[in-house]
């Protein structure tokens, strides 16, 4: 639904190199199932912690565990989106609406937003842990490219090689991106993140935005007029 443009210039040549292979791809449609793909069977929470090793300290794990937002934390109006990284319809927000809603809404200093893992599958949560090994600053441009690049890497005969060689983009070097993805601190992290939005919010599919913590709530593919009249309930 959206593109995030420009969001954060120092991404330089690599995300405009990056951008320019994206463009190429034509982008899954938001009807396909979003829960498997090429990297095996949907997740199982229970079994994804148990069978991954401890890593070194390639990355901050402090940083790579904080919350990303974008906008003014004193905004009225408060918005969490719960994405998965394999999830056409997450990407066809991204892709197609975001863009417009970032412009109107939190660049203008009306909403704050903040972007919250929830993995429907394991390859979904191995892209968010390399997602957050990224420089916090370039966040929100790496989760861009994979979401308009999403049926290239996450359908590819080999979705962590691909993944591997998108981060290699964005500065993740092949050992840190080792360490992100067998962190078992970091994968902890990312699924208590989805588990909240279970118990909290009642989440249960992605995309779901919850709009000042529970008044409103949307899900799906949604249109900037969806968020518009959402927003309109609370003024």
């Amino acid at each position: 639904m959206m593109r995030l443009k420009n969001i954060f210039p120092d991404f330089g040549i690599a995300l405009i190199a990056i951008a320019v292979m994206s463009a190429m791809l034509a982008f899954a449609s938001p009807d396909k199932a979003s829960a498997e793909n090429k990297a095996g069977e949907p997740l199982i929470l229970a079994e994804v912690s148990d069978t991954e090793a401890r890593a070194g300290s390639a990355f901050d794990l402090v940083a790579a565990t904080t919350e990303r937002s974008l906008g003014n934390p004193n905004a009225p109006i408060t918005v969490i989106e719960y994405a998965s990284m394999t999830c056409a319809h997450c990407a066809a927000f991204h892709n197609e609406v975001f863009n417009d809603l970032k412009a109107a809404y939190i660049d203008t200093g009306h909403v704050y937003w903040i972007f919250r893992e929830y993995p429907l599958d394991r390859l979904a949560l191995r892209a968010s842990q390399v997602a957050r090994c990224v420089q916090p600053s370039m966040y929100f441009n790496f989760v861009e490219v994979l979401f308009s690049s999403q049926d290239r890497w996450s359908r590819s005969d080999d979705p962590m090689k691909s993944l591997a060689n998108t981060a290699r983009l964005a500065g993740i070097d092949q050992e840190t991106f080792q360490a992100c993805v067998s962190n078992q601190d970091l994968e902890l992290h990312v699924l208590q993140t989805m588990r909240t939005g279970q118990s909290q919010w009642k989440v249960s599919s992605t995309p779901t935005f919850i709009i000042n913590y529970g008044e409103e709530t949307l899900s799906g593919v949604r249109s900037l007029e969806d968020f518009q009249r959402a927003f309109e309930k609370l003024q």
